[in-house]
């Protein structure tokens, strides 16, 4: 649609100075580049230099009850370790930048189409009458998005954003995972090797005596050898435990994020076996319940499921075109011409036949996918537990074990001092006896194990309130400060 108005003469440096102006406004809100190059160096010695020491920590561990009063000393627990890791592993921090990225993708969803400017600009040869030789104009192109196409967009980016934060609370619920299976891990070899050294004084007590009464003919050499190789074999397995005492703080510091020599300046207090809840008082179909309910990945999967849907609506809606609309104005050689053209998308050859198949053929594998899902959730919660109730049994039955090997040994001590047994039988008392404690130690890690693979199947602590979503949320926002601290720095530095 063209429409031709005579009118008075229109200078171009007018409109000109019209349109350097709108463009003067445009740039007031251009944000300027920051160059943040990363230098190894510089990032390396921020790791290195992480502490437990350090006052950021310290207040954030305050304000979560680490130490309960200002007079006492913080105790270094499986908590306390929790909510170090938990400030300091640079996985939360990944975690959180992702998150944030899907922030940054709602902003871009609820974005509206903006305008084109066209700026026209002809010199004519022919001046003939006293025509101006200039052709000058401003012709706008708008485009009127959809409002079921924007909405879509809009629910879409906002179910990944929701997603992106469940991640978040997935990444501290493993971080606080590898910290507990770190610690569990350290209990049973420090336990293994006090119990190891206790077998070992045991055996060379005994070696001792073989020898002597060996050297008085009054025992065969092969019993001796064999206790010699039983000794050896103790002393390597010593040497195992310790060196997975050294595997095991290392791990914990990488859980942590500090270096293992920063751990080295703290006492642990490590879990407890004896401690751990009695899982069979919860009913299997309760556990399942729980699992469905509490597990991250089911609820990122319905976020995920809901968003498809939200792709499949939008490809549905761009089906029906955008209005384009080109009003404008042309001062053409001393004529004012007012423009108002419009344009549409003919769909001749496709109308998004192939993207809303896509989009279909996407959600049924969602669908699929979260039946899976469930199903593998379903059997794993049911083999944990098992493995669980079974490990409980196990341990009963080894600290039964021990306690009647403790009431021998102790007979057997009191015979010995009394003359009715040899200090031979004593000693292979306290042996058995050793030999007990060693098998009640393996039978408290594999239920250690047992427990922390309940609790990490389930995703929900077993013995307390789930205190990992406070203080994510917590996290969450002293992000939130940084990042608007961050922005109210730079509003100085925004092009004029």
């Amino acid at each position: 649609m063209l429409v031709r108005h005579q009118a008075a003469v229109c200078p171009p440096v007018r409109l000109a100075v019209l349109l350097l102006l709108l463009l003067l406004v445009a740039g007031c809100a251009l944000q300027s580049y920051e160059p943040q190059p990363l230098q190894v160096r510089q990032t390396y010695s921020e790791l290195a230099d992480r502490s437990l020491d350090a006052p950021a920590l310290r207040k954030f561990m305050r304000a979560h009850g680490r130490p309960a009063d200002d007079g006492q000393s913080l105790v270094w627990d499986e908590q306390a370790l929790v909510l170090a890791a938990l400030y300091l592993n640079p996985d939360m921090q990944v975690a959180l930048a992702e998150w944030r990225l899907q922030q940054a993708g709602e902003v871009t969803a609820a974005q509206r189409i903006n305008p084109n400017l066209n700026v026209p600009l002809e010199w004519h040869t022919d001046t003939g009458d006293g025509q101006s030789p200039w052709m000058i104009g401003l012709v706008f192109d708008l485009v009127f998005e959809r409002r079921g196409k924007r909405a879509a967009r809009i629910e879409r980016a906002e179910l990944q954003s929701a997603a992106a934060r469940i991640a978040v609370d997935e990444v501290a619920w493993q971080v606080r995972g590898q910290v507990r299976q770190a610690l569990a891990s350290l209990a049973v070899a420090r336990a293994g090797s006090e119990s190891l050294q206790r077998r070992i004084e045991v055996v060379e007590a005994t070696q001792q005596l073989l020898g002597r009464r060996q050297e008085l003919g009054q025992m065969a050499a092969f019993e001796l050898n064999r206790n010699r190789l039983e000794l050896q074999r103790l002393r390597l397995g010593l040497s195992e435990q310790r060196r997975q005492v050294v595997a095991a703080r290392n791990r914990l510091a990488a859980a942590i994020g500090i270096t293992p020599d920063k751990l080295a300046t703290i006492d642990i207090e490590l879990p407890d076996a004896a401690a751990l809840p009695a899982a069979e008082s919860v009913p299997v179909a309760d556990v399942q319940g729980l699992a469905l309910r509490e597990r991250y990945d089911i609820r990122m999967a319905l976020l995920e499921y809901a968003a498809q849907e939200a792709a499949l609506r939008l490809q549905i809606e761009k089906q029906y075109p955008d209005i384009n609309l080109s009003p404008g104005f042309v001062f053409d050689q001393s004529d004012n011409v007012w423009e108002l053209g419009s344009a549409w998308v003919l769909p001749l050859f496709h109308n998004h036949q192939g993207e809303i198949a896509e989009a279909m053929a996407r959600r049924r594998l969602l669908q699929a996918r979260f039946i899976d899902l469930q199903a593998g959730v379903i059997a794993r919660v049911a083999n944990a537990r098992s493995e669980y109730l079974g490990r409980r049994q196990t341990n009963r039955e080894a600290q039964e074990l021990k306690a009647e090997a403790d009431r021998h040994a102790e007979q057997m001590r009191r015979q010995f001092e009394a003359g009715y047994a040899d200090r031979l039988q004593f000693l292979r008392a306290r042996q058995v006896a050793a030999e007990a404690d060693q098998a009640l130690v393996d039978s408290r890690a594999a239920l250690l194990s047992a427990h922390a693979a309940l609790e990490q199947t389930l995703q929900h602590e077993l013995n307390a309130s789930n205190r990992t979503a406070a203080v994510v949320a917590d996290l969450v926002d002293k992000d939130n400060a940084a990042i608007a601290a961050g922005a109210a720095g730079t509003e100085g530095e925004t092009n004029p």
